[in-house]
């Protein structure tokens, strides 16, 4: 699905698959509370809270110590977990993503450019396993308004 406005031939996903391999991010070991964390963190983004790093530690014990939680809460049984299932995870949270972005009314490729041209433009450094981008430095700014969909541009193209 294209907007009128994403007539780009570029890939976000390959785009997002270079930022990762150009900040060897893909080089740093899998850790569940990191990267669970990292969507946690996003999530208050999406509410209008920008957590601070001095308070990401913090907010990674709470994530966890919430899960742990409410397992017990619901009486949930840990099973035992395969690196498919923790794939199937995040690929669906992917999915969920780009849903949202659709109930938005805005065009999920576009939107994802523009978030790899943003994270791309990015220069820093890895701590504890996430990149941290220098403060200070001028990066491309996504304009996701240009993304925004009319409403028959929703539809696919028969």
């Amino acid at each position: 699905m294209n907007c009128n406005k994403c007539k780009q031939t570029n890939n976000p996903l390959e785009l997002m698959i270079k930022f990762q391999k150009d900040k060897m991010l893909d080089k740093q070991p899998y850790q569940w509370s990191n990267e669970s964390v990292n969507v946690v963190e996003e999530l208050f983004e999406a509410l209008g809270y920008d957590v601070p790093k001095s308070k990401r530690e913090k907010l990674k014990e709470k994530f966890v110590k919430f899960v742990k939680d409410t397992a017990v809460e619901f009486g949930l049984e840990q099973k035992e977990v395969t690196p498919e299932d923790i794939i199937d995870a995040f690929a669906d949270i992917c999915e969920l993503g780009v849903g949202a972005i659709m109930k938005m009314r805005y065009c999920p490729k576009c939107v994802l450019l523009e978030m790899a041209k943003h994270i791309n433009s990015r220069t820093g450094k890895i701590v504890d396993g996430k990149f941290q981008k220098d403060q200070n430095v001028k990066t491309y700014e996504p304009v996701y308004g240009k993304c925004a969909l009319k409403a028959d541009e929703h539809k696919e193209k028969q």
